[in-house]
């Protein structure tokens, strides 16, 4: 029979039926409430019926509900948690895996099987729209899953000598490793993409307008092989909050010459619509994808960062940045005004508005005709 937790209101119409006390406490069976003080182990079943008062809270019945019993091969529970309204659960399998269970119906949902070497899932943790699963390998890793598709993305190893990754934690940005070691050692990784960002945050509205890549690669090896340059543009504040502008693919297929050292410069361009950037850094990240290689030789290049501004072999060209300007009366030279103009209705006017330009720029009769109106027109 369920227990149910008494208030120190009176309910509604019902009777309170005793079930169970401590010996401790008396109980006045004609109101049907408690009379000791701390009638914490005293329960009672309501009835419908008659209006009664409860005189103590009691805390919650606690007990078992249900259980799921995951398919055969889905061994040792060995870590869960909970996004949304799925629960996750990492499995100690060989390679590891991860089950997702529905929390309202309580039914597994479907199982992720990592990569082989992937082995022992003994911890997990989400952050945004991603699931990180602990490895528990030599040396251990952390293998990063798209919770949208439910599939895996890629897979971070930790240094040699960090093994037996036991426990994670996550805090502003950085997952914490804890490590099953003598002594104990916990790595802290970070989300710092790889590529190029500005130097400084950007806010302003970037025109719409013509970009242009400059890319130069060395070949490794002593061996002819042709790739195609991709680059993915985001912007952010943190990267795990990072919004995609779009992957821009070169049309030009280069041929590395058969030769260590051997380079190709490879430029192309993309039409951007205008993009709006508040406080938020941009980010360049390449991809090199291989076209044709032989079978039976090893295709590796690098990029030239050369940091010349004269040869720029690598860079990215972008339209210019409207920067935000708030203008305000007190900005404007009196002798511009015509006549004598509230200070207040003239920052209704122009205050907040987006301008390259200076009062100064302004054609001065445009100025004295006094028509907010056409005042305001050249600051929209």
């Amino acid at each position: 029979m369920p227990k149910l937790l008494l208030t120190n209101e009176v309910i509604q119409t019902g009777l309170w039926k005793l079930l169970e006390t401590n010996p401790s406490y008396s109980v006045d069976t004609t109101t049907k409430a408690t009379v000791g003080k701390n009638p914490a182990c005293t329960y009672f079943r309501f009835i419908p019926g008659t209006t009664q008062t409860a005189a103590s809270n009691f805390p919650p019945y606690f007990s078992r509900i249900s259980a799921l019993t995951l398919s055969t091969g889905e061994d040792y529970v060995f870590a869960l948690t909970v996004s949304g309204n799925y629960l996750y659960a990492g499995l100690l399998t060989t390679p590891g895996k991860i089950v997702k269970i529905d929390l309202t119906t309580f039914t597994k949902v479907s199982t992720l099987t990592l990569d082989t070497g992937e082995d022992y899932v003994r911890a997990l943790i989400v952050i945004e729209n991603y699931l990180y699963a602990g490895i528990t390998t030599t040396p251990g890793r952390i293998t990063k899953i798209d919770l949208t598709t439910f599939t895996r993305v890629s897979t971070l190893a930790l240094a040699t000598e960090e093994d037996n990754l036991f426990s994670m934690a996550a805090s502003g940005g950085c997952i914490y490793a804890g490590l099953y070691e003598t002594p104990g050692v916990i790595v802290k990784t970070g989300f710092e993409p790889y590529g190029w960002r500005t130097e400084k945050p950007l806010t302003g509205i970037m025109n719409a307008g013509v970009w242009t890549f400059k890319i130069k690669l060395v070949n490794d090896t002593k061996y002819s092989f042709s790739v195609r340059v991709a680059v993915r543009l985001t912007k952010y504040t943190h990267p795990l909050n990072a919004v995609g502008l779009g992957i821009i693919e070169s049309p030009n297929v280069l041929t590395l010459p058969a030769s260590a050292g051997g380079a190709v410069t490879d430029t192309w361009t993309w039409s951007a619509p205008a993009i709006t950037f508040n406080n938020e850094y941009l980010l360049a990240e390449y991809r090199i994808h291989i076209v044709t290689a032989s079978s039976s030789t090893t295709a590796t290049c690098s990029f030239v960062c050369d940091q010349n501004p004269a040869e720029a072999d690598i860079s990215i060209t972008t339209p210019q940045i409207t920067m935000p300007i708030s203008i305000i009366a007190q900005s404007f030279p009196m002798y511009y005004l015509s006549r004598p103009i509230k200070a207040q209705e003239l920052i209704s006017k122009v205050e907040g508005a987006t301008i390259t330009h200076v009062s100064s720029e302004l054609p001065e009769k445009l100025i004295r005709k006094g028509k907010a109106n056409e005042l305001r027109s050249k600051f929209e």
